[in-house]
């Protein structure tokens, strides 16, 4: 048995760290690795205080068991951990460990003891006690289970009240509601004659179908929604809750076999559509500066977002301004129309300056100020009061909100031309894996959205990394992350555009700005992040564009095909935070390739053509080609026709 202690009776999980990119230094949160244990036939991670990928063989049959802390504004309460102490050998562990949350009028602590027998039952236990008195949304374990698994499947759930029913999880379709209620265990199937069970004590359970937020997961959590929010925890309250996961039926001591990425040049990509069309969101909260307007004009956008509100006084300048905004780019602008009950009034407004602005517009985003979806009605009144003024194919019914919105609109029948919601990887968890596993979760949301549009397009708009600020709940946390500056924001927009590709998505409107914490480059325009590249590698000029996504315990690369007048390109994305060597067959001859990583950041920081200086021809010309990708790194490949 191998013991493992902290080297300090107080040792953090979370530490801070500074990064830079060119001049701007930020504070981030880094974790040390996660700890592989063993129990019996299962293989899992324990990593920063939560249970992650839990394997039987290659298969993965829990994502993750972690604790959640959701305040009344559905902020989660990150914790920090001290006293670790973990006993491991090659079929068993035992692991324990004191954490707080600690915010702002909220305080509370909890012991966590988690163990792995050589039988292959792991038991996840924590106690708690409130410190202070809180108004709380949820706390306690929450269980994700992955969709590669689960999607479909069929499950038996053992209810809170004793009884047992048979039932499947969603399939294609998102389940808008929760499909499982009233929950203290659950079994489905992993493989012949082997199931995994589940057992939850301490409250009731219930699952969700996380897509709705693009999580590539269902999530089993307490607290039921049927019941009133938020609750008040007084300062003593006990907490103690616990999860048991198992395996039912013969089973041996399968292993797991690494899968080596390759690639087939002709058959491994999906599609062979026209491009998305690629914008920014934009914000009047600054000026545009010269160097900014002429960086995103090299990037080749599509549109850009603006959000008008047509209650303003100056309607007028800020049209105007948008007007001007798109003319000294050279773009689309995607107007994001936010109405009240008083719409036919804001309408009558918004048609009269329009009238006299030119808006260069290809798009109407027809939203309720309160993120609900428009009813009919609104959608008519839109049509009939800007017949003239926007070309009908442009009129998109939406939400400024998650997709969850429009999955739960009672009808969607109404004179609309197109799909529009809002997405963020990070809903309900934030660290580097959950953010690129989620990419199947995007995939997913778009599919059904465009079912539910029954063939009219889809757009995602805006698409952002971290759940933007929505200044009308300031309670709400959200804004810039540090890591969209950094190589892993270009690896996580390359998956995004991977998954809008193969979903068929229509439009992606990527970022909450153009420029800033929120962007693609600084500012002031003179420093450039990763992922400008990404935006300018070329797939808004593709004749047609196909895409493959290689998974090994989880998204690993992302590739983007893109055809061109005079060739192919190809965009390599590392999804991980290890060097991947990617394999590709079939590659003509005579191509160059160009990696964005640590090698280049200097110049990638500086140069708008950055992938045309950096191009290094591909030697020796091979049909089979290596590509060596740094963590989170990215390569474009230019290839003759």
């Amino acid at each position: 048995m191998v013991q493992h202690k902290p080297s300090s009776p107080s040792s953090f999980l979370i530490f801070l760290t500074t990064a830079r990119w060119g001049n701007n230094i930020f504070l981030s949160m880094t974790a040390p690795a996660p700890i592989p244990l063993r129990a019996g036939a299962l293989r899992l991670l324990f990593d920063h205080g939560m249970v992650r990928s839990v394997y039987y063989g290659a298969t993965e049959i829990v994502r993750r068991v972690y604790m959640a802390l959701r305040d009344q504004y559905w902020n989660t309460i990150p914790y920090s951990i001290d006293n670790l102490c973990v006993k491991r050998d090659d079929v068993s562990f035992s692991l324990s460990f004191d954490a707080q949350h600690l915010a702002p009028g909220i305080d509370i602590t909890w012991h966590c003891s988690m163990d792995g027998s050589a039988e292959g039952v792991v038991t996840i236990a924590m106690q708690g006690e409130a410190k202070s008195t809180f108004l709380r949304n949820r706390i306690g374990w929450c269980i994700l289970h992955p969709l590669t698994l689960c999607k479909g499947a069929p499950c038996t759930l053992e209810k809170y009240v004793g009884s047992v029913e048979k039932a499947r999880f969603p399939g294609d379709a998102i389940a808008p509601y929760q499909p499982f209620v009233g929950l203290r265990g659950m079994t489905y199937p992993v493989e012949s004659e082997i199931d995994c069970s589940l057992r939850f004590t301490g409250d009731i359970f219930e699952t969700e179908d996380q897509r709705n937020w693009t999580d590539a997961s269902f999530k089993t959590y307490s607290t039921p929604h049927s019941l009133p929010i938020p609750v008040e925890v007084v300062a003593g309250k006990r907490i103690d809750q616990q999860v048991t996961i198992s395996l039912l039926g013969s089973r041996g001591e399968p292993q797991a076999k690494p899968v080596v990425p390759v690639l087939d040049f002709e058959k491994s990509f999906i599609g062979d559509n026209g491009p998305p069309r690629i914008g920014l969101g934009f914000s009047f909260q600054k000026p545009l500066q010269p160097g900014v307007a002429e960086k995103l004009s090299a990037a080749g956008l599509s549109h850009l977002r603006f959000d008008v509100d047509p209650r303003r006084d100056d309607l007028d300048a800020e049209l105007s301004r948008v007007a001007s905004v798109c003319g000294r780019i050279g773009c689309e602008a995607e107007v994001a129309l936010h109405l009240t009950a008083g719409f036919q009034e804001e309408l009558a407004d918004f048609a009269a300056v329009l009238r006299v602005c030119e808006v260069p517009l290809c798009r109407l985003l027809v939203q309720c100020s309160d993120g609900t979806v428009p009813p009919p009605e609104m959608i008519d009144a839109v049509r009939r009061r800007l017949a003239k003024l926007v070309d009908e194919e442009g009129i998109t019914l939406g939400t400024d909100r998650s997709f969850i919105e429009i999955n739960r609109a009672l009808s969607l029948t109404g004179p609309y031309e197109a799909l529009c919601f809002s997405a963020t990887p990070q809903v309900h968890t934030s660290d580097d894996r959950a953010i690129m596993e989620n990419l199947e979760g995007l995939w997913e949301c778009i599919s059904f959205a465009r079912t539910i549009a029954n063939g009219k397009p889809v757009a995602v708009s805006p698409l952002t990394l971290r759940p933007r600020k929505d200044h009308s709940r300031p309670h709400k946390s959200g804004g810039a992350d540090p890591r969209q500056q950094k190589f892993f924001g270009a690896a996580w927009l390359a998956g995004v555009l991977c998954a809008c590709i193969q979903s068929g998505l229509h439009s992606l409107t990527c970022c909450g700005d153009v420029a800033g914490p929120e962007g693609i480059m600084s500012d002031d325009g003179t420093e450039l992040f990763p992922l400008y590249h990404v935006l300018a590698a070329g797939i808004n000029d593709a004749a047609s564009v196909s895409a493959c996504m290689i998974m090994n315990n989880g998204p690993e690369v992302a590739a983007v095909k893109v055809h061109t007048v005079s060739g192919y390109v190809l965009l390599l994305a590392n999804l991980t935070d290890e060097t991947v060597t990617v394999t590709i067959t079939g590659l003509p001859e005579g191509g160059s390739i160009a990696c964005l990583d640590v090698s280049t950041a200097g110049r990638a920081r500086r140069e708008t053509a950055f992938w045309e200086r950096a191009r290094r021809p591909i030697v020796p010309a091979q049909e089979n080609y290596a590509a060596a990708l740094q963590p989170y790194g990215v390569a474009r490949i230019e290839l003759p026709s």
